[in-house]
């Protein structure tokens, strides 16, 4: 009787500690997002439109609008 209580416990806090270090590393993953903005102009200042922005390496990324601007999340 007292074996199964133990057992029951022990697989319990197994179960438990399983689901927070799971939980943690979600955390992480959401944590380091980043959002990158900013604009592409030319030697004149003139924004620059349809440039490709992306980061190398890395899949995806966007283009800037006619007003020279981009935003990377």
């Amino acid at each position: 009787m007292i074996n199964r209580l133990i057992n029951k416990s022990f697989t319990l806090l197994l179960t438990l500690l399983l689901v927070l270090v799971g939980a943690g590393a979600m955390a992480q993953q959401t944590a380091t997002r980043v959002v990158v903005s900013g604009s592409v102009r030319d030697a004149n200042g003139q924004p620059l439109e349809l440039v490709d922005i992306g980061v190398e390496g890395q899949p995806g990324g966007t283009t800037t609008d006619a007003g020279g601007n981009f935003r990377c999340a």
